[in-house]
């Protein structure tokens, strides 16, 4: 399975470590202050929020894909 490509961040058990596993931790302080503060939130975390949090396309996509699964 696809297992193997999600590694880094399926483990992962803050925020702030889900991030740095796609090398995306410039995000965490923005993520954090708006509330988004556990990784059962960040499983129900949408496109749009992260769009409207002022996260780029490409790295809206990439969280989407190695989000946690609610």
């Amino acid at each position: 399975s696809g297992a193997a490509t999600a590694a880094p961040t399926a483990a992962a058990t803050s925020v702030e470590e889900w991030l740095e596993g796609m090398s995306l931790g410039a995000y965490a302080p923005t993520l954090l202050e708006e509330g988004w503060d556990s990784m059962d939130l960040i499983a129900t975390l949408t496109e749009a929020d992260l769009r409207s949090l002022g996260v780029k396309g490409g790295h809206a996509r990439k969280m989407m894909l190695y989000r946690p699964k609610a």
